[in-house]
């Protein structure tokens, strides 16, 4: 039996598996016969991944099935996510399905066992592709033009998170933390008091001041008056501190920035300064909070500091770290837990311990290629370019060897203008540690790549309402030859469908993240790649031991030779 959906874009031609899943079938066909998904909106549209609807509040928190109570999955291992245009129902955890559900835009075979497939996509590829190049803010719907599609954060999207969010920063310990990450500190204290011209006689506003350490800075600098905006309970803090040690030179604002009453609080100002960032730059999202005060508080011409971040993403080889996490999923694979078979937990196990990115440094000497990168103007983003966007990545691997998944940091720049002194802060695994550490996101399946080899593919985030971003990623292994022929994206996902087997998919939830404190620091003597199981090739070695000569010292012993380099034409005799 077959339906067919009609959305702005276009018709959608859907074959039901009435046979194959009989429960969702019927609650499907009956809500379309009933008109229950009429003049619905999309509220979720991820390219390369899914796109989600049938949710008559337009929010992706309501709906019901036919029944007017959630109903059980239907799970087929014969039924996979296994191609574009599969259809599936929506849910919020086993057995709560209900009106929602969503279409693939690749195959993803992360969502296999956990969401019923019931459908599949046979006509109207043409409309499929519309939906998946729409924006949030263009989402299609009927032809009630009363209702609007949501972007993906108007401010009610995260208030259910904000209570624990402000409650964390509101306490010192988690601002002394802060406060004595010395490169973070250290990087804002420079560009801000290296930069006194930008700030002498200005008005000034701090975003998410927490302790005021940069609203302090920025006083020391010269500015005339710094507004610092707070909406934790922190700002209380902050106020009697400023009263004491800063009086008539810092008035602080008890509100989020995106509160209305601001406005009536705080004037038009020179420049923003702001420690917005979270893990891999974007966490925990207050990087729109920062645009918005642009946007809505500099005056043209106006500073804001940090001026840029750039996100930076390498793959990784890391066994140690990728057989660990599969040995937490395996604990309930065990079938006589105190007579308990716990083993039907375990495909739920295995996808939370890898869809779960780990924070925490790592040695540099497990990258296996020069990072791809995303840079972000904070002068000019805007809010929507924060909430989604792709990275295209480009890996020529140095090495022969299995990459166990992507490791990511991100950089600061901080330039304010014209003439300024310019600074920057890195986060790379080769630099000083900082608290925000670096972040491992694991393959499900390892890689195994030889040295010249290319590794393409997208890796897409999206904003969702945990504060936080969903991160999916589509890899693919090239030799030189294939990487010559992907002339561009299409290309290459026509390759990524036609070789499926060869090809990695991953879904990470960056709010979902873990902690690994492994990583002690580098030896004072490197160790070499051979020692994380990546290996040179054999012309390159050889180069290594042409490019130095030995001299020994008879006053060193010979545990102490000293190396310097020669002319590389040179050969050792």
């Amino acid at each position: 039996m077959s339906v067919t959906l009609h959305t702005d874009v276009g018709d959608l031609k859907i074959e039901v598996l009435c046979d194959e899943a009989p429960k969702a079938s019927e609650n499907f066909l009956a809500l379309c016969g009933s008109g229950y998904y009429d003049n619905t909106l999309v509220h979720r549209n991820i390219s390369g991944f899914i796109v989600q609807m049938g949710d008559p509040t337009g929010t992706g928190k309501g709906g019901t099935s036919i029944w007017n109570t959630l109903f059980d999955d239907e799970i087929r291992p014969t039924l996979c996510h296994d191609r574009r245009g599969i259809v599936s129902m929506a849910n919020s955890g086993p057995d709560t399905n209900g009106s929602q559900f969503f279409i693939t835009y690749a195959r993803q075979p992360s969502l296999d066992g956990k969401y019923t497939v019931f459908g599949r996509v046979v006509g109207g590829d043409d409309a499929l592709q519309a939906l998946e190049r729409l924006q949030m803010s263009q989402s299609p719907q009927s032809s009630d033009s009363s209702k609007k599609a949501r972007t993906m954060r108007d401010d009610e999207e995260v208030l259910h998170r904000d209570p624990s969010y402000f409650q964390y920063y509101s306490q010192l310990q988690h601002q002394q933390n802060m406060l004595q990450d010395y490169v973070r500190t250290s990087a804002y204290h420079t560009a801000i008091t290296q930069n006194s011209a930008v700030f002498r006689n200005r008005v000034a506003m701090d975003v998410g001041a927490g302790s005021g350490i940069l609203s302090f800075f920025a006083v020391q600098a010269g500015a005339q008056h710094v507004y610092a905006v707070e909406a934790s309970a922190m700002a209380e803090k902050l106020r009697a501190m400023a009263e004491r040690a800063y009086k008539g030179r810092i008035t602080v604002v008890g509100r989020k920035i995106e509160d209305a009453k601001v406005a009536q609080e705080v004037p038009m100002v020179d420049v923003i300064v702001s420690e917005p960032i979270g893990v891999l730059l974007v966490h925990e999202r207050m990087l729109e909070s920062f645009v918005y005060a642009r946007d809505r508080f500099l005056r043209p011409g106006g500073a804001v500091l940090p001026s840029a971040g750039t996100i930076h993403l390498a793959p990784i080889s890391d066994s140690a770290l990728w057989n660990e996490t599969l040995t937490k999923a395996r604990f309930w694979q065990q079938r006589a837990f105190y007579g308990v078979d716990l083993n039907p937990y375990f495909a739920s196990a295995f996808d939370e311990n890898f869809s779960a990115p780990v924070v925490g440094c790592f040695s540099p000497t497990s990258l296996m290629a020069e990072s791809a990168t995303h840079m972000v103007d904070f002068s000019t983003v805007s809010v929507d370019a924060l909430r989604s966007f792709s990275m295209s990545v480009e890996w020529k691997m140095r090495y022969t060897g299995v990459m166990h998944g992507v490791g990511g940091w991100f950089d600061l720049e901080f330039v304010p203008g014209k003439g300024s002194v310019a600074s920057f802060m890195s986060t790379s695994p080769h630099a000083p540690a900082t608290h925000w550490q670096q972040v491992r996101m694991l393959l499900r399946e390892p890689l195994a790549v030889n040295a010249g080899q290319i590794v393409r593919g997208v890796v897409r985030m999206r904003v969702n309402d945990q504060r936080s971003y969903d991160i999916d990623a589509e890899l693919i292994c090239l030799n030189s030859d294939e990487a010559a022929r992907m002339s561009d994206q299409t290309a290459l996902e026509a390759f990524m469908r036609e070789n499926a087997t060869r090809t990695r998919t991953a879904v990470w939830y960056l709010q979902e993240q873990v902690y690994n404190y492994t990583y002690a620091g580098e030896p004072i003597e490197p160790p070499k790649p051979e020692a994380a199981n990546l290996y040179l090739p054999v012309n390159t070695l050889l180069a290594e031991s042409a490019s130095v000569s030995v001299t020994a010292d008879p006053n060193v012993p010979t545990d102490f030779i000293v190396t310097k380099t020669t002319d590389p034409n040179t050969m050792l005799s």
